[in-house]
């Protein structure tokens, strides 16, 4: 083999070598860049939840609110804040995270998350729902709909719509 030809095989090899660390590095770049987008989201529709609440606590208040689910979340469930984990039917994953975290004692109330799993967002106290201790309310085309009733007493009926 001539000379020549070593250094281009060199060459190629090295191109090889700098262009797999420059996706890898891109790669790795893009996936913690959509990471921090879902964080984000969820500071976002958490503050917009929270402000949902505001002034829901007189009596008559009332209004249907309507969230866009941040990330790939489509589930979005209250628990009565006196709700114990012995009155959360179990039907999923998710209502059995709910369940373990109202066992916990942690006051969390409202949950986000999708029929594998809930994660624990607020904690609401005066929250009531209505006819049960927990409501789920699913994501139609990525919008959670629902309706806050003020009911008195610092005290808010969550109701699906």
């Amino acid at each position: 083999m001539r000379k020549g030809a070593v250094q281009q095989v060199f060459i190629y090899m090295m191109v090889i070598v700098i262009a797999g660390a420059v996706l890898l590095i891109g790669y790795s770049s893009i996936e913690s860049l959509i990471e921090r987008s879902c964080e984000v989201e969820k500071t976002n529709f958490l503050s917009r939840l929270e402000r949902a609440f505001t002034g829901h606590e007189r009596v008559g208040s009332s209004s249907i609110v309507e969230l866009s689910a941040p990330c790939d979340y489509d589930l979005l469930c209250f628990v009565n804040f006196t709700a114990s984990a012995d009155n959360v039917d179990l039907q999923d994953e998710a209502m059995e995270q709910i369940r373990d975290n109202l066992d916990a004692g942690t006051g969390m109330n409202v949950f986000i998350g999708d029929s594998r799993s809930a994660e624990a967002i607020l904690s609401k106290g005066g929250l009531e729902v209505e006819n049960s201790a927990v409501i789920c309310i699913n994501s139609t085309r990525g919008i959670f709909e629902f309706r806050l009733t003020g009911i008195g007493r610092g005290r808010t009926l969550v109701s699906g719509e």
